[in-house]
C-alpha cells in the first residue's frame, strides 16, 4: 500500500562519507550501492557526491599546491632575516636571504596539499611583496638619503615651502 504498486518506496537515510586528504574542487565521490533501489526488486543504484571546496583565506590551491601572498618590510628584504610563515599546520620560521627582490617567491617543500592516495605533499610557495613605510620621520629620511649617497643613487632633494601661487615671492 505504502508504494501504490511501483515495489518501492521513498525515504532518507543518514551515510556517513569519508573524503580523502587532498581532493580538489569538482571531483566526485562514487558511493556503489548507497542509491535509489533498484526497479522490481534490482540492486541499489551508486549515489556520486559532487566536491564543492571552499576558498581559504589566506592561501590560494593550484593543484597539490599552495600559494601565499605575504608582505615583508623593506630592512628584512635589505639586511635578511627571519619570518613567521603560516602554514596548514601552524607557522613556521623561514630565513629571507639578504637582497631579496620585491615578487621573489619561496617554496617550502611538502606544505602543501595531501597527493591523492598518497603520503607526498605538494609546497607552500610564498610570494614576497616588500612593503615600502609611507611615512618616514625626518631622521629616518636622513639615514634614507645617506644610504642611497653611499649606494650612489640619486635621490630628490627635500621639498621646501613654495610661496605664492607659482612658487615666486611677491
Amino acid at each position: 500500500q505504502d508504494c501504490r504498486g511501483k515495489g518501492r518506496v521513498n525515504k532518507s537515510n543518514r551515510i556517513v562519507v569519508n573524503v580523502p586528504a587532498g581532493i580538489d574542487d569538482g571531483q566526485q565521490l562514487n558511493m556503489r550501492g548507497e542509491g535509489e533501489q533498484g526497479v522490481r526488486g534490482g540492486p541499489n543504484g551508486d549515489l556520486y557526491i559532487a566536491i564543492r571546496v571552499k576558498p581559504h583565506k589566506l592561501f590560494a590551491r593550484k593543484g597539490y599546491d599552495l600559494h601565499l601572498d605575504m608582505s615583508i618590510p623593506v630592512t628584512i628584504a635589505a639586511l635578511g632575516g627571519e619570518i613567521q610563515v603560516p602554514t596548514l599546520k601552524g607557522s613556521v620560521r623561514y630565513t629571507v636571504p639578504e637582497g631579496t627582490q620585491p615578487n621573489t617567491t619561496f617554496r617550502l617543500r611538502e606544505q602543501g596539499i595531501n597527493r591523492l592516495n598518497s603520503n607526498a605533499k605538494g609546497d607552500l610557495l610564498i610570494h614576497v611583496n616588500v612593503d615600502i613605510p609611507k611615512k618616514l620621520t625626518e631622521e629616518q629620511k636622513e639615514l634614507m638619503r645617506r644610504l642611497a649617497a653611499s649606494l650612489g643613487d640619486k635621490v630628490g632633494e627635500p621639498k621646501t615651502a613654495k610661496k605664492g601661487i607659482f612658487g615666486k615671492g611677491k
